[in-house]
């Protein structure tokens, strides 16, 4: 939904968001088998359009901090991490948005031959949509509630079958996510909703580093008040490739096909496309490109929309202590069925600091542009932030 469209979509703003693009070195503590991995940000930062409005805009300084703990252990065959992370946020000028999210997160990676492997992932999140977006888009008059709140549980697992470097490998996956909003029940009732997902992938190598892939993929979307009860398949055909040590990469496209329960709810079928590689031309520099189209859920007078966004960006190590980054993305969204097609351009540049071996100076700067066919969508919007990241 909404919500998620947007962490996702402008991946390289979760850099942005961190304020770094490389971690502090991290030595850890010593718990017996396990070790303990303590991080902290402190931030300060500047929005000069918080609620995403195209006009009367709310603009404040915020003060972001970020501790984190990670807990590892495990060698060989079998490895686990768990990780508990709060992000508290306070506006200067508009208390209504600040925020407390905190998430857990569990990984567990088991081989338990040179022919197999499975991965099992947990996480818990108490997180928030800010105003201007997800279900608070679509009403303006509300623009003065609090930030929606919700509670996020997922669980995926991965099952993979041949050895590094086989002929054939397949990989098989399943996922349920359930979202309940928490605050604003009036409107965010509507949000409420679970996904179960399972699919396979299926790799044929033709060369010492490219795979020829398929892939397909079935999701149920079950809303518990909504009208937007659907069910999606997708299947593609692929390549992924490590060329050389500075070239590696991942791309499908397929068609995807999505019917609602409701029969008087109109489908979709349609492309869709996955791609993402990275170059590394200098030893110090990479390039990341990524790629897609795709659907997701919307609300509103719209039943889903169909998504394109194209991705890049640019990062080089100048000193052993010194990094900047630069990205930019292009976002397509069109509502169907209705008149909405939005356009989005964003673009950030960072740099980052090692003071200390546990120390990062960060800052960073970032401008979204909004163009919509419906104008109260419009928008522009700028952030700006320092950032200090330490860790043991």
């Amino acid at each position: 939904m909404r919500r998620r469209v947007k962490r996702s979509v402008l991946s390289a703003a979760a850099l942005f968001l961190l304020g770094s693009t490389a971690a502090a070195q991290e030595t850890g503590i010593s718990l017996g088998s396990w070790t303990l991995y303590p991080t902290v940000g402190l931030s300060i930062g500047y929005d000069d359009n918080i609620a995403l409005t195209a006009d009367n805009e709310i603009d404040s300084f915020f003060y972001l901090i970020s501790p984190a703990l990670r807990l590892e252990t495990g060698s060989g065959a079998s490895t686990f991490s768990l990780e508990y992370g709060i992000d508290y946020a306070e506006y200067e000028e508009t208390s209504r948005d600040d925020y407390f999210d905190h998430h857990l997160l569990g990984t567990w990676d088991y081989r338990p031959t040179a022919r197999s492997a499975l991965q099992f992932d947990g996480r818990y999140e108490r997180g928030h949509d800010r105003r201007g977006e997800g279900l608070q888009e679509f009403e303006p008059g509300l623009i003065d509630d609090d930030v929606d709140e919700y509670d996020l549980f997922g669980l995926a697992g991965m099952y993979g079958f041949g050895a590094d470097g086989a002929r054939g490998r397949l990989e098989l996956n399943a996922a349920y996510e359930e979202v309940d909003y928490v605050n604003n029940r009036t409107l965010t009732r509507a949000g409420d909703h679970e996904r179960f997902g399972y699919g396979a992938t299926f790799y044929l190598r033709v060369a010492a580093k490219t795979s020829l892939l398929a892939e397909v993929r079935h999701s149920e979307i079950d809303y518990d008040s909504a009208n937007r009860d659907s069910d999606e398949t997708a299947y593609g055909v692929g390549l992924r490739w490590q060329a050389t040590g500075a070239s590696e990469g991942r791309a499908v496209i397929g068609r995807v096909d999505r019917d609602f329960d409701d029969p008087l709810l109109d489908g979709y079928t349609g492309t869709y496309w996955e791609v993402g590689a990275s170059w590394r031309p200098l030893e110090r520099t990479q390039v990341d490109l990524a790629t897609r189209r795709e659907t997701d859920e919307a609300f509103g007078a719209s039943q889903l929309l169909v998504r394109e966004e194209t991705a890049v960006s640019w990062r080089h190590l100048w000193r052993p202590r010194f990094m900047t980054a630069i990205d930019v993305s292009f976002l397509d969204e069109d509502f169907r069925p209705g008149p909405r097609d939005d356009d989005l351009v964003a673009f950030g540049i960072s740099a980052d600091y090692q003071w200390r071996p546990w120390l990062i100076l960060g800052a960073a700067y970032r401008h979204y542009d909004r163009d919509s066919t419906i104008p109260e969508f419009n928008y522009e919007r700028n952030e700006f932030l320092l950032t200090l990241e330490l860790s043991r």
